[in-house]
């Protein structure tokens, strides 16, 4: 019903909106096609689902086990263990800010190093995800053909892992808004309550990516090298560093079909401009977000079945 609702909401839409009015009547029908495709593979294999859904109560502990490892292996015998990660932000922001703010001039609302963090920080946590979720079906190999795990449980625990450390790389960014704040360039505002909500919505997206990798790279091995051309290629596509306004009107259409643009532009209202997302922007988020995680879902329920086949 959601999906009906809203596909006639935007189709709607396209009549008043003349610049984006395509754009509208694509993410209308093409929303409804999906959850509509989606929803209905799940209803009729539901019993399954449902099981899958059980299981995630009894494996907890071993998500938290894995994760825990994983943060462990990745900070073992490192000086500055976890604090690498509010440093790298830190640090990639300093080199560009000196870039664009100083020899390049882009000037954006709150200054560059702000617009950057919020744009670095959102878009390595899908890159971090994604690239350690291509191969953690094949990784587990060994595990998996010996004792029964439910294999979602190896992509969840990867996005699980880069969101932890999405929440530590905030500290660079509370570090960074505190020193404008003080400087008064910046204000703090209520909004800023809100930054769960972005995070949130890419969280759902990303996991529903990570099972899609996961299960193509089982059956085709070259994703994993495309993947990191196609994550250069996303990167520049996505306002990280460079603002939508500077970009002609066909681009910024364009931009529109783009997730992570608004899960960024979403993240920096709340943090950084104390502006309220509209109602159709958290649609486009919640939609983008279901969209990517019930196709994950079907894609990698269709064909988990054959992964010790392949691996």
């Amino acid at each position: 019903m959601l999906a009906i609702f809203v596909g006639v909401l935007c189709a709607t839409e396209a009549f008043t909106a003349p610049v984006f009015g395509k754009t509208n009547f694509v993410f209308g029908f093409g929303f409804t096609f999906i959850l509509l495709y989606c929803g209905l593979e799940i209803f009729f294999d539901r019993r399954s689902f449902v099981k899958d859904i059980a299981s995630m109560k009894r494996y907890k502990y071993l998500l938290y086990d894995l994760v825990t490892k994983d943060l462990k292996t990745k900070y073992r015998r490192s000086a500055l263990g976890v604090l690498w990660s509010v440093l790298n932000p830190l640090l990639m922001m300093l080199v560009l800010t000196a870039v664009f703010s100083q020899i390049i001039r882009v000037d954006v609302p709150g200054g560059f190093a702000l617009f950057y963090l919020t744009g670095y920080i959102m878009f390595n946590f899908v890159s971090e995800a994604s690239n350690f979720a291509l191969y953690t079906i094949t990784s587990a190999a060994p595990l998996i053909k010996k004792v029964f795990i439910p294999k979602f449980v190896f992509p969840l625990e990867k996005c699980i892992f880069s969101f932890v450390n999405m929440l530590f790389s905030l500290i660079a960014f509370v570090f960074v808004f505190s020193f404008f704040a003080i400087t008064g360039k910046v204000t703090p505002s209520v909004t800023m309550l809100m930054f769960p909500l972005p995070m949130l919505y890419l969280f759902v997206f990303c996991f529903g990516l990570c099972l899609v990798l996961a299960t193509l790279v089982v059956f085709f091995r070259d994703i994993g090298h495309i993947w990191g051309i196609l994550l250069t290629v996303w990167m520049y596509a996505s306002p990280i560093i460079y603002p939508v306004d500077l970009l002609p009107d066909w681009l910024r259409m364009l931009m529109n079909f783009n997730p992570l643009y608004h899960y960024i532009d979403y993240f920096r209202c709340v943090m950084v401009y104390g502006t309220v997302p509209s109602l159709r922007e958290n649609i486009l988020c919640i939609l983008f977000s279901l969209s990517m995680l019930l196709f994950g879902i079907v894609v990698f329920r269709k064909k988990q079945d054959s992964f010790v086949l392949h691996i």
